[in-house]
């Protein structure tokens, strides 16, 4: 099985919750700006209720006849003089949005050493795995020579027990 760097990147970049959240923070830095701007100068807000009320010592008379209430509130904001606030907090949040910048292509950056440094882990990991079959393979050929050996009374039991020790690590291992 071979992993591809490029793949295990476009799919983290895809799926992952810490990408999506990269671009969010861009936005809301870039929402803070444009708020920041937008609240310089006249403003307006326009604001409606209609409703109805009435009061009654019981339920059904609440009900009944009740009053109308129609309100309608329009109101302006001029200032005068701020003495460079709005300035100020259009500069802070261009700051701010500057700083979110180098924040998520820092927090980028490592996102995506940690995903090349998983790849490269599963990478080794698949070496080894094929290293200790190896040795694995060596091992139980080797023992199996040493019984033969003793078998034909080339080979003391001592040398018979060491090659079997030698076997079983070889399968701890794996």
């Amino acid at each position: 099985m071979k992993v591809s760097t490029g793949k295990v990147l476009a799919e983290a970049y895809a799926n992952r919750s810490d990408a999506i959240a990269f671009a969010r923070r861009i936005a809301e830095a870039k929402r803070d700006v444009a708020k920041a701007k937008g609240d310089n100068g006249l403003n307006a807000s326009l604001n409606a209720q209609l409703g109805f009320s009435k009061s009654s010592t019981t339920i059904p008379k609440v009900y009944q006849s009740p009053k109308d209430q129609q309100q309608v509130q329009l109101s302006f904001i001029i200032p005068i003089l701020d003495w460079g606030r709005s300035k100020s907090r259009t500069k802070t949040a261009e700051a701010n949005l500057q700083f979110a910048s180098y924040a998520v292509e820092q927090d980028k950056q490592i996102f995506t050493q940690e995903i090349v440094t998983q790849v490269t882990l599963f990478d080794m990991m698949k070496d080894q795995l094929v290293l200790t079959a190896d040795a694995d393979s060596i091992a139980s050929e080797k023992y199996q020579i040493a019984k033969d050996r003793y078998v034909l009374g080339n080979l003391s039991i001592t040398d018979l027990s060491i090659a079997f020790q030698e076997k079983d690590q070889a399968n701890v291992i794996t």
